[in-house]
């Protein structure tokens, strides 16, 4: 995301935008319609309150508007040219009355969006929904090398259980892990990137399901035992998450951050507050392969910190439609941004040698502080590419308490969307430096480091 709207924020807006409308004079019909030159969605025709099963009406005005507010924003639509997003719409609506509840219904609006292949563009189930049937567990998961691994826990309870880092899933529910990926989790996400398809499908909810049902896991251990797990999928009252921010001195006076969000405001003040101690290093390394974006005003705000010129943020572009020129049959076209500018701190700013850890991980806000950076020259980017998703997207409601969101806004020229930021020193992640616990990536960061200070 280029703009300080985090997704979190985004959908935050359809709950507290009614309250706040309360708390000032809003413009009538006739003003609004004067003013914008079009209608917006108006919340109370989307107002429907959640049901076990809503009726018909409700889920073809829903799958109507998903339909409508993609065709409007979509910026993608060139990547995914095979794709006629009119018929499928026609081809939904007889799937949508078939429908026999509120949970298959959104899984099907998923399934619909799943089809745009953007990292932007989703479908979230009513909370009422996605408390009970996307129940997960406190575990970190990564592919590697093909195999799928747990590389965190996130909850005593589970690692008091035997379920530790390091271990392998083999199946899930009796099915190879693989096969299970692609029935459960496959058909209703999608990405930018093969890269962040693979994050999506198997990192984000390869475990979640019904909170009362549990869930069997057949680990190996990293000697080559196997067994079995039968493992509640809540509550965990001592889940844990990733610190926003770390800071750690490493040997030869170098300097480690790990920025693992741009959602909060404390991952700019806590580097804000170490900035003395990072100043005395004589090179840094940036962590941001946890990092899955958030708001690019701190991303940019950060990346001032390591130059003390002004510098350019990357240009994007949206759709632009005039109904008169179709009428004269005329294309439509695209608004592009004017060039912008974000301050550097000529005065308060880190001179000395940067390397930049990316990854998969590093998704919207994140892409564009990779970037930025790789555009500035200012030092080496190690690891594996980015996400290659971005897009600014708009959040909107839909019936039964759910809502989605659609990107809005495209690269200008070939960009990172559906590519991401590429290394300079690319270090693949491999089974072998996981389970020997060596992190390569940060030991070719050091490298690159001293190789810089020498010259």
């Amino acid at each position: 995301m280029r703009t300080s709207l985090t997704t979190t924020f985004c959908l935050a807006l359809l709950l507290a935008g009614h309250a706040f409308a309360q708390d000032a004079r809003q413009p009538s019909r006739q003003e609004s319609f004067e003013r914008d030159g079009i209608i917006w969605g108006s919340a109370a025709a989307w107002g429907v309150p959640f049901q076990e099963n809503l009726s018909e009406d409700a889920k073809v005005a829903g799958l109507s508007r998903f339909w409508m507010e993609v065709k409007i924003n979509f910026p993608h639509f060139a990547a995914i040219a095979d794709l006629d997003w009119d018929k499928t719409y026609v081809d939904f609506i007889p799937k949508v009355r078939a429908t026999t509840s509120t949970y298959e219904y959104y899984r099907l609006l998923q399934q619909m969006c799943a089809l745009l292949k953007d990292g932007h563009s989703d479908v979230f189930m009513p909370k009422e929904l996605a408390e009970r049937m996307e129940a997960d567990l406190p575990l970190r998961i990564d592919l590697i090398e093909n195999r799928v691994f747990v590389t965190g826990v996130e909850s005593k309870e589970l690692e008091a259980n035997g379920v530790i880092a390091g271990l392998e899933i083999l199946k899930i529910d009796g099915v190879p892990v693989r096969e299970y990926a692609a029935m459960n989790r496959r058909p209703y996400v999608a990405s930018n990137s093969p890269q962040h398809v693979e994050v999506k499908v198997y990192s984000y909810q390869l475990l979640a399901g019904r909170r009362d049902r549990p869930v069997d896991v057949e680990f190996r251990s990293k000697e080559g035992r196997v067994f079995v797990k039968h493992l509640t999928r809540a509550p965990y009252p001592d889940r844990t998450t990733l610190p926003i921010f770390e800071y750690r001195k490493l040997p030869g006076n170098l300097a480690y951050v790990a920025i693992n969000t741009f959602n909060s405001e404390d991952a700019q003040k806590e580097f804000e507050k170490y900035l003395p101690e990072i100043r005395g290093s004589d090179g840094l390394i940036l962590d941001v392969r946890q990092n899955d974006g958030g708001s690019g005003v701190i991303a940019y705000d950060l990346i001032g910190y390591l130059t003390d010129k002004d510098f350019a943020t990357p240009p994007w572009k949206s759709r632009q439609y005039v109904a008169t020129l179709r009428v004269w049959g005329q294309a439509g076209g695209w608004y592009e941004a004017k060039p912008s500018q974000w301050a550097g701190k000529p005065n308060d700013f880190y001179s000395k040698p940067v390397v930049m850890l990316i990854g998969p991980r590093s998704l919207s806000a994140t892409d564009v502080f990779a970037e930025t950076f790789h555009r500035l020259q200012r030092g080496k980017l190690v690891g594996e590419p980015t996400a290659g998703s971005t897009g600014d997207p708009l959040a909107f409601a839909l019936p039964g308490g759910g809502s989605a969101r659609v990107a809005t806004s495209a690269d200008v020229g070939a960009g990172l969307v559906g590519r991401g930021v590429q290394p300079d020193i690319l270090i693949p992640r491999t089974v072998q430096d996981f389970l020997a616990g060596n992190d390569a990536a940060l030991e070719a960061g050091i490298a690159a480091l001293k190789s810089a200070l020498a010259r």
